[in-house]
């Protein structure tokens, strides 16, 4: 279950009843030292707000929708199996270092991308431990007809899209939006 407890499992895949598409796209930056970057990643972030101002470095996105099965015996209906199909999409900068710059230097903005890459990818992992909250929520639901029982499984769905944006809220908060781990949090280093 989707929770603000922050334990992240590995990164996950495809398995039956979900269907996950990934992405990874990322936008140039240039430097020479770690403040030269951070500049290049203000200018040239794609993630903004409505004022056109930089929002984030980095961004995941997903979109998850449920197909329940439904089956019906003439006295009531049931969700016999649930589909889920996600996609996310994390967006990300990318640095292409010159021979120029220091060993040291070159170090500390490789471990900038690959922090905030680890962030983005617990924001996936969430949202696939979202979509298999779904199916765990959806399956084998019941009611007196087809109709009655798709409204509820629309809205237990909605309330576990929810819990996401909540628990990926919350992570953004315990982490400042990628630098520092959250308390709890197993991350890839």
């Amino acid at each position: 279950m989707v929770q603000a407890g922050f334990v992240v499992p590995e990164r996950p895949t495809a398995s039956p009843g979900r269907d996950l598409t990934q992405h990874l796209e990322s936008y140039k930056v240039g430097g020479a030292t770690a403040d030269v970057v951070l500049a290049s990643i203000a200018v040239r972030s794609p993630v903004r707000n409505d004022d056109g101002s930089k929002a984030s470095d980095a961004f995941a996105a997903w979109s998850m929708r449920w197909f329940p099965d439904l089956q019906s015996d003439g006295a009531e209906c049931s969700v016999a199996d649930v589909r889920v199909t996600l996609d996310v999409t994390i967006t990300t900068w990318a640095w292409r270092p010159s021979p120029a710059v220091p060993p040291n230097e070159r170090r500390r903005i490789e471990r900038m991308g690959e922090t905030l890459l680890a962030h983005e990818r617990e924001h996936e992992t969430i949202s696939v431990l979202g979509a298999l909250d779904v199916i765990d929520a959806l399956r084998g639901m019941r009611g007196r007809d087809c109709d009655q029982v798709r409204t509820a499984a629309n809205a237990t769905g909605q309330q576990v899209l929810d819990r996401i944006r909540e628990v990926n809220a919350a992570l953004d908060v315990a982490t400042q939006h990628g630098p520092v781990a959250a308390p709890g949090l197993r991350r890839g280093d």
